[in-house]
């Protein structure tokens, strides 16, 4: 019987030369006599710099879209929103109620423009664009009716408020009637009458044609609330903003009686500083241009002591 004797291998040959467990540090590289950490620090500048140019790369990709994209919603606000720019027509003959409009309007950040007569007011008008117009009813030369009526034929969506007197309440309602949307008793205090001017700027500003909504159908009543208009029996009818709200507000509310207090707050949006006689005559103002006969209405139909309710 042989016997085969078990060797053992031998463990200096595993042992790896001093050479091998030397850390490479440029293989592919020529030899160079930088020292290690030298080395390495190089190599560290090397990919910062490379990081560096990157990311200004990227930067200037990034900023070049975000111009970009600011450049397209200037010009896109720019289109659908020139008629909410935050600029105030002021005109009024007094000099010193109109620097005290001037004054409180600029303190809550209005561009404002000013005039003392209803020639300069609508010259102004027609070179620049407002979104709210302040007229004064008693003017040397063009009254301020007068004014109003003319602003309203060139433009039915500017917001326009009538400064009055206390005691002349036929002027509250000629006001209201020649197309204006609100208006302010004299004297009146700087918190009202920004109030006020906002409360318009406001309903402006929401006009913009963003609410891509259905049309609106309603008997022979036809409302598109993308452009804010209506027709009846396919025929255009010429609105003011309040009275297209009006409309609107009763039409969705088909059949219910509406207060008068309810439709203030939801057209004005100012139930504090405004009365519930603007209501009325907005109503009276809007069935001259709905309804066959205004003197007995079929759609905006009067609940006694309490408001309305539109009927088909």
């Amino acid at each position: 019987m042989e016997y085969i004797q078990e060797t053992k291998p031998d463990p200096r040959q595993n042992r790896r030369s001093d050479q091998q467990r030397k850390p490479t540090l440029n293989t592919d590289s020529e030899p160079t006599d930088e020292k290690p950490h030298v080395f390495c620090r190089n190599r560290l500048k090397t990919t910062y710099f490379m990081l560096l140019q990157s990311f200004r790369s990227y930067n200037k990709q990034w900023m070049y879209r975000y111009r970009i994209n600011l450049i397209k919603d200037h010009f896109q606000k720019k289109a659908v929103m020139n008629l909410a720019v935050k600029r105030v027509l002021v005109c009024e003959d007094e000099d010193a109620i109109r620097d005290f409009i001037v004054l409180n309007l600029k303190r809550a950040e209005y561009e404002v423009y000013d005039a003392n007569c209803g020639e300069k007011a609508l010259e102004l008008f027609d070179k620049e664009s407002f979104s709210v117009v302040i007229l004064d009813i008693m003017m040397p030369g063009i009254s301020g009716i007068d004014v109003c009526r003319q602003l309203r034929e060139k433009d039915k969506h500017i917001g326009i408020i009538m400064l009055t007197a206390k005691s002349q309440e036929t002027d509250k309602i000629e006001g209201l009637s020649s197309g204006a949307d609100d208006y302010i008793t004299k004297p009146f205090s700087p918190s009202e009458l920004v109030a006020r001017v906002d409360a318009i700027y406001r309903r402006i500003c929401s006009y913009d044609g963003s609410d891509k909504k259905k049309v609106i159908k309603s008997g022979p009543f036809v409302l598109d609330p993308q452009s804010r208009s209506i027709t009846k029996n396919g025929v255009g009818i010429e609105l003011t903003q309040i009275e297209y709200g009006l409309i609107e507000y009763f039409i969705a509310n088909t059949g219910v009686a509406l207060d008068r207090n309810t439709i203030l707050k939801k057209i004005w949006q100012d139930e504090f500083f405004s009365d519930d006689k603007i209501v009325d005559v907005n109503v009276r103002r809007l069935r001259m241009k709905i309804e066959d006969n205004p003197s007995s209405p079929s759609y905006i139909q009067t609940v006694w002591g309490y408001g309305y309710k539109w009927t088909i």
